[in-house]
């Protein structure tokens, strides 16, 4: 593995060498606020992936769409806007690109509209003929590049979009469980295990217009932690710094990311006026002596870009001291920008977890079973005592099934431990007696967090063992059930106590077996003692609805207790939502009472009319958690819940309230209610258990490759991304390899097969590798002798048609490590042309902190979308060589 705490983005390097040499302009006023880690604040690694999307133009010489139009090439707008962005941070962010990819498409729009590429050149130079999809659709975009399994296994934390903005971006949205708003879109249904950030940059502007997309950013984490802005009034530390003269009445201290601090009106970076502010106070936070200095234009700029120079100071002052203020609040706020998955909305931290990343299957007869745990800590993993004796597996027969660790994501400063595992020893393979649910274990102080806490042991999560191509569709029992009731008989449970009511109900194909059907007159009532405690639990049913979303009715689905009075109800409201409620005992009041409403919500555009949905909701008096899932996602979570400690009742009703009232028609199966709050892997292993086995779809079904071209290709179950948990062969090494899950490389001309497999499912893909007149190689390498010289690499490019030296530019190649990219190349001197052969030699800048001094193996390639020949015709993305850097001594600071 690479230490990354040595190895930082090359782009930022070379930004850094282009700003020296006032290509970025000179540094105005900067301000010096250095990160000073400690072992409790260390700097935080983000990981990006770049989503470049900048078609090619044919109609325009097979340029770039930044090209056509005489905008910024979005590589150079990254490494400059990493550069402004770590300084300004004064190291205590360090972003690492861990992959880019250059797209050849526009997005599709959220009407499913895809605009081809000639069709928005010709609406841009008129301004107008726009069709209005009304803006990207973000989850589809998100789905189709895989994002949320990069997400959720820990190697991507966040991503970049380049586009322009006629295609629909907003500024700054978030995704994931527990996503919320950072002034753009909220996706809590996309199916990664962890929340995550993406930007929408435009490459018609420029670093300044990126900053300012961050900065919004921070106003909205930053509001979500403090509880919002008084700015009219500043009282909170947040409230200061935002402070400004237009709106704070005369006072000022930073500014907010519209209003500097002597601003006017929005956007007013260059204001001339000079007011007093303590900003420069909070450069030794937390000591505020709130002493004022004279504050206006020229204390962040010289004139050469006033809103850019503003985003500097803006973030040069941005709080990033260890410990805990007297406000309650950390002092570093970078923790709630970029670690904001580690703290609750109200700024404190949550305790450690460990999760069960994706939904793992064992197949009967088959070995090779392999668990993604994520360990997780705002005090950071200490990864060094993790072992493959860390977890254990229980299968459904009892046994007790070791696990071996096979690897981990381990870039320095994360969080998140992200560590695979395999079940059982070499060669074990799961037995026909142990189908069913094994669960997994995190055993006692095998896992701790840099304070030197341990991770509480107990149950992560559960996987099922199938059988081949048989996967079961029923839930099954455990020791925390309290009931188990399948839907298919009215009067039998399988675990529990049996209905004390059941009028009217009919049958009907269920999700596995038979389901119960409800009409306006069903009723069904079991009894509350013994199959749902009050202190805490999980709800977990299949529900097909039938009824409307828009017909503004209430539709009770599930109520215990009493509305109102110590109950709960599960209800699809007028409104057209999904909301699980509770009424209790609010603990945080002196009074007792049973009447304080919480819950939790999601829009009812994910419970279809006619369609099965799963449903779970989950609640815990102590920690005061509600979580409400639909299809195995969690939507929306919430720490503020009530207590209660018996119910109003002494039933509970389905479909319909208990009085029979505001009916929910529709059929229900699978209906299982625990005595304690199932984690989200519990949740997202009882969706995949019972819903229906759905084909292994693969993104290409056949896919023609030319010698030396790496292409991607996925596999999905149901719209669930199966790239990695897939085991990938191919039937012909020679003709076709696989350098990882779901990268395919063409060896030598011929045919192949790809075959994905996946709980006992494969796929096949055919392939078809043809010798091209576009092929890239590598014909010379000069690994670096000292810490901080560049790596150079003579490529030959081969085409009869010749190529264009002003088509070769900075951004070609990268190199790229298991854990990012340590850089791109940039052509240097001319080209040499012979005949059909171009070779041109890149150099790789070292990275800033130089080469890692124990060496690293990394994968030399040609990006797609980059070189084209005269005639046009692309180069195919290019595996150039499997490069072993050498050895090097640390670089010092400033020595070569």
């Amino acid at each position: 593995m690479v230490c990354r705490r040595s190895v930082t983005s090359v782009i930022a390097a070379i930004a850094l060498w282009m700003t020296s040499m006032g290509a970025c302009g000179a540094e105005p006023y900067p301000v010096t606020n250095l990160f000073h880690e400690t072992a409790s604040n260390r700097p935080i690694a983000v990981r990006v992936l770049v989503l470049n999307y900048d078609p090619i133009v044919i109609s325009e010489g097979s340029r770039r769409l930044s090209d056509v139009f005489h905008w910024n090439e979005p590589e150079t707008l990254a490494g400059r806007y990493v550069s402004a962005m770590e300084a300004a941070c004064g190291g205590a962010i360090r972003y690492e690109i861990a992959d880019w990819r250059n797209l050849n498409e526009i997005y599709a729009q959220s009407d499913g509209y895809r605009p081809a590429v000639d069709e928005y050149v010709r609406n841009r130079r008129a301004g107008a003929g726009w069709h209005d999809g009304h803006g990207a659709d973000y989850p589809r975009l998100l789905r189709e590049q895989g994002v949320p399994d990069l997400v959720s296994r820990g190697i991507v934390d966040e991503v970049w979009i380049f586009s322009d903005h006629f295609f629909g971006l907003w500024e700054a949205s978030m995704a994931g469980p527990g996503a919320f708003n950072i002034n753009g879109g909220v996706y809590p249904e996309v199916p990664s295990t962890r929340p995550f950030a993406f930007y929408g940059f435009n490459y018609e502007r420029g670093v300044a217009e990126m900053m300012h997309d961050a900065a919004h950013r921070v106003e909205a984490t930053l509001n979500r932690v403090y509880g919002g802005w008084k700015l009219e009034h500043p009282v909170s530390n947040w409230d200061k710094f935002s402070a400004n003269a237009a709106q704070s009445g005369g006072v000022a201290g930073v500014g907010t990311c519209h209003y500097p601090a002597n601003a006017e009106h929005d956007y007013d970076y260059g204001n001339p006026r000079e007011v007093q502010s303590w900003a420069d106070a909070f450069l030794s936070y937390p000591k505020l002596d709130w002493k004022t200095n004279p504050v206006s234009r020229v204390t962040w700029s010289n004139g050469s870009d006033y809103q850019l120079d503003y985003m500097r100071w803006y973030f040069s002052h941005i709080p990033r001291t260890d410990g805990v203020n007297d406000d309650g609040r950390q002092n570093n706020w970078f923790k709630y920008i970029w670690d904001f998955e580690d703290y609750d909305r109200k700024g404190q931290p949550l305790p450690p977890r460990v999760t069960l990343i994706g939904r793992p299957v064992g197949v009967v007869g088959e070995s090779g079973t392999q668990l993604t745990v994520g360990f997780s800590s705002g005090k950071g993993i200490d990864r060094k005592i993790l072992a493959g004796s860390a977890l254990e597996i229980v299968a459904p027969d009892g046994e007790r099934v070791p696990t071996q660790l096979i690897g981990m994501t381990d870039p320095a400063f994360a969080r998140t431990a992200i560590a695979c595992f395999q079940a059982g020893p070499v060669g074990h393979s799961w037995k026909a007696t142990q189908i069913g649910l094994a669960h997994l274990f995190l055993l006692g102080r095998a896992m701790k967090d840099l304070s030197g806490a341990a991770l509480p042991a107990g149950e992560i999560g559960s996987f099922r063992i199938v059988a081949r191509g048989a996967p079961t569709t029923a839930l099954q029992t455990d020791a925390s059930t309290s009931l188990l009731w399948h839907g298919d008989n009215a009067a039998t449970v399988a675990k529990g106590k049996a209905a004390v009511q059941a009028d009217h109900l009919g049958r009907c194909a269920g999700v596995g077996g038979k389901a119960a059907v409800f009409t306006e007159n069903s009723r069904l009532r079991f009894p509350l003692t013994g199959n749902l405690a009050p202190e805490r639990g999980t709800i977990e049913l299949w529900f097909k609805p039938d009824f409307a979303i828009d017909d503004h009715r209430s539709h009770v689905i599930l109520e215990a207790g009493k509305s109102f009075d110590d109950g709960l109800r599960l209800i699809r409201d007028g409104a057209g939502n999904l909301r699980a409620l509770m009424w209790g005992d609010d603990p945080a009041t002196p009074a007792i009472e049973s009447s304080i409403e919480r819950g939790a919500g999601a829009s009812g555009d994910q419970f279809p009319q006619g369609k099965w949905t799963y449903i779970a909701f989950t609640w815990d008096g102590a920690s005061r958690t509600l979580e409400l899932y639909i299809n195995g996602r969690l939507l929306e979570s919430h720490r503020d819940g009530v207590r209660l400690t018996a119910w109003g009742s002494e039933d509970f009703s389905i479909g319909a309230d208990r009085a029979g009232e505001s009916p929910a028609p529709g059929a229900v199966n699978e209906l299982r209610i625990s005595t304690r709050a199932r984690t989200p892997a519990e949740i997202a292993s009882d969706y995949a258990t019972t819903s229906p086995p759905k084909p292994l779809l693969p993104s290409d079904s056949t896919l023609t490759l030319s010698s030396g071209e790496l292409r991607r290709l996925s596999v999905s179950e149901g719209g669930e991304e199966r790239t990695y948990d897939a085991a990938w062969t191919t039937s012909d090494l020679g003709v076709v390899s696989i350098p990882s899950a779901g990268r395919v490389l063409g060896q030598k001309p011929g045919h192949a097969v790809i075959t994905a497999t996946y709980a006992g499912r494969s796929v096949q893909i055919p392939v078809s590798v043809k010798a091209d007149a576009l092929t890239a190689r590598l014909v010379a390498l000069e690994l670096p002798k000292r810490p901080r010289d560049p790596l150079l690499a003579l490529v030959q490019f081969n085409t009869s048609a010749g190529i264009d030296p002003a088509n070769l530019r900075f951004g070609d190649i990268l190199l790229q490590s298991q854990n990012g990219i340590f850089g791109f190349g940039e052509p240097t001197g001319a080209p040499q042309t012979e005949v059909a052969e171009t070779r041109v030699q890149y150099a790789i800048p070292a990275p800033r902190d130089g080469w890692p001094g124990a060496g690293a193996v990394c994968d030399l390639q040609l990006k797609a979308w980059r070189v084209h020949d005269a005639k046009g015709a692309f180069f195919p993305e290019t595996y150039l060589s499997r490069i072993a850097l050498p050895p090097l001594k640390v670089a010092r600071t400033g020595a070569n």
